[in-house]
């Protein structure tokens, strides 16, 4: 497993084309239990090794992987939580509820929303309120 790379991506292509997560660092093998934190969206996880000798390539000794994760528009331990309606296409961290692809902003002041919690962080445009200025000023 030394030098191994674990990618994120919408295809099954190898070598990978995706976003890189991670890299083993060589030199020497890498610890027997890992967690390694890639928040990315993507269709598949794939496990990269070009390593070993012209023989048999590389040797992978893979017992447990475990992926975790939430459904769109959910975070939290248990995925109890919804994502923050700002959050575009209602894509957040799993671990804190952050809009993974920005916020919307089109109702928000100078465009500018709180990617954390996709609150205007400048107000509102003129006839909308409210934090995320989803509220039509009566």
């Amino acid at each position: 497993m030394d030098g191994f790379k674990l990618y994120v991506t919408n295809t099954s292509t190898i070598p990978p084309d995706g976003y890189l997560c991670y890299e083993d660092p060589d030199p020497g093998l890498p610890n027997i239990t890992q967690t390694i934190p890639c928040n990315q969206l993507g269709r598949y996880i794939i496990y990269y090794d070009t390593k070993g000798d012209d023989k048999i390539g590389p040797v992978i000794e893979l017992c447990y992987v475990a992926i975790n994760g939430c459904m769109k528009g959910t975070w939290e331990t248990n995925c109890t939580e919804s994502c923050p309606s700002k959050c575009t296409d209602q894509h957040c961290y799993p671990v804190n509820g952050s809009c993974i692809l920005g916020c919307e902003t089109q109702n928000c002041l100078n465009n500018k929303c709180n990617i954390q919690t996709g609150v205007c962080t400048e107000g509102c445009v003129t006839g909308w309120a409210g934090e995320y200025c989803t509220f039509i000023k009566s």
